[in-house]
């Protein structure tokens, strides 16, 4: 009996819950106000560029790795996830990705046969084309490398 008591009692508060939840979505009285509404915004992303060395010629299968921007100033990365791509045989790449509205990317650039130093870039993601609410657009960025030759395989 007890136990029902109490089912019962969290059913109504949760009913309540969920009323006060609807009720607070405009901010105010008036029927024109814009509705506030629950959502995290999300963009997309469209990184390309072309890697060379410091020659000029082109660097056929370098690692391009998109890290995201973290809140404390960090970039995520995680190995062997889809944010990595490769570079073809002119050297050029081209990534698209989605984003929570990330403000920056870290482009990343390695080789990995080891002949190049690895290098990166902090870019500021610009949007553009913001469709409604939550979807604030796609951001281009365009990134070149020049990879100078890894001192440890002189």
């Amino acid at each position: 009996m007890k136990q029902a008591f109490l089912n019962l009692i969290n059913m109504m508060l949760s009913g309540m819950l969920v009323m006060l939840g609807f009720s607070s979505c405009s901010e105010g009285d008036n029927p024109e106000d814009i509705p506030l509404m629950y959502g995290s915004p999300h963009g997309s992303y469209k990184v390309s560029g072309l890697v060379t060395d410091v020659d000029g010629a082109p660097v056929k299968g370098a690692r391009i790795v998109v890290r995201k921007y973290k809140a404390d100033g960090q970039y995520l990365y995680f190995p062997n996830a889809s944010d990595t791509t490769y570079t073809d045989n002119q050297g050029r790449y081209e990534r698209e990705g989605g984003s929570g509205a990330e403000p920056s990317i870290r482009i990343v650039c390695d080789d990995p046969s080891g002949a190049y130093a690895s290098d990166s870039t902090d870019c500021v993601l610009k949007y553009e084309g913001r469709d409604g609410m939550w979807d604030m657009g796609t951001a281009t960025v365009k990134a070149d490398f020049k990879l100078r030759q890894n001192p440890d395989k002189e």
